[in-house]
């Protein structure tokens, strides 16, 4: 039997420690920033950004990654005796996973699947990992891609930003623009729905905020099992630290973890921007 390659792109935010791990291939996004270009995650990370961020008279574009980036890398996996299977941030959200479903039509291989996640961040990263963990017991491609699937189906991402301004200016707001305009003194609750950032409530304070991230994490988990959780953050460790400790108290988790938003993806959400995303009760091989 062919082993699985994984593939994703770097606005998934797995930290690198899961991605080795789990033999996951993250494809770097391509940042340009004063005429230079970075791959996202490898000639520029997350502190390095931040700092750079600070005082910055110029903000960075983003490029999406090309299809024959896409075909060089799967063709070189099947030539190695592999069976793919890539796993994309949501096409409304990012034209990544067209240019792989592109690339995919272009070599026109059955052992070669892709996916459209419909969601973003950790929710594409659980459910590649639990994959990987199904194909290291001997599943086949079909069955990875089931279970992927179903992890996919038992998703879901709730959080907050500090501003809608990178959102917005990024054009991935989403349904989230109805917020635009409205928000004076309070502070954004948002989800993913069908792909794309959506609004799912307000509150004064960023502390109520984060509190409200736990109730509606805690309410949509409804005592499912098992549940793999996450934390993603834009340059907000401590209050990701806090949020995880709090959420995980509450549903005992069977597997945790903090992650950094790339700095692609940080740039899409804003500094500060922190989420609570997860997978529950999705079936494992």
């Amino acid at each position: 039997m062919n082993k699985i390659a994984f593939v994703t792109d770097s606005t998934c935010s797995m930290p690198a420690e899961y991605a080795q791990r789990y033999n996951i291939r993250v494809v770097p996004n391509t940042m340009i920033w004063s005429e230079k270009e970075y791959r996202d995650g490898v000639d520029i990370k997350s502190p390095e950004f931040f700092a750079r961020l600070k005082t910055a008279k110029e903000l960075p574009t983003t490029s999406a990654i090309a299809p024959y980036t896409f075909k060089e890398l799967f063709t070189n996996l099947l030539a190695e005796g592999h069976d793919v299977l890539g796993i994309f941030a949501s096409a409304r959200a990012s034209r990544t996973c067209v240019a792989a479903l592109e690339a995919k039509e272009m070599i026109g291989a059955d052992n070669l699947t892709v996916l459209d996640s419909n969601t973003m961040g950790m929710a594409v990263g659980w459910p590649l990992i639990l994959a990987s963990r199904a194909a290291e017991k001997g599943a086949s491609l079909a069955e990875c891609t089931a279970l992927a699937q179903d992890g996919l189906a038992n998703t879901d991402t709730v959080g907050t930003v500090d501003s809608l301004e990178h959102l917005q200016r990024s054009g991935r707001i989403g349904l989230a623009q109805t917020y635009v305009g409205t928000l004076l003194n309070v502070k954004p609750l948002l989800e993913v729905r069908d792909g794309q950032f959506a609004p799912a409530g307000r509150v004064r304070t960023r502390r109520k905020a984060l509190a409200q991230l736990v109730e509606m994490t805690v309410e949509r988990v409804n005592g499912r099992s098992p549940v793999y959780l996450s934390v993603i953050h834009a340059h907000a460790e401590d209050e990701a630290k806090t949020l995880l400790d709090t959420v995980g108290e509450r549903l005992k988790p069977d597997e945790s973890m903090i992650t950094e938003f790339s700095p692609n993806a940080a740039l899409q959400v804003g500094p500060g921007a922190i989420g609570i995303q997860f997978v529950a009760g999705a079936s494992e091989l």
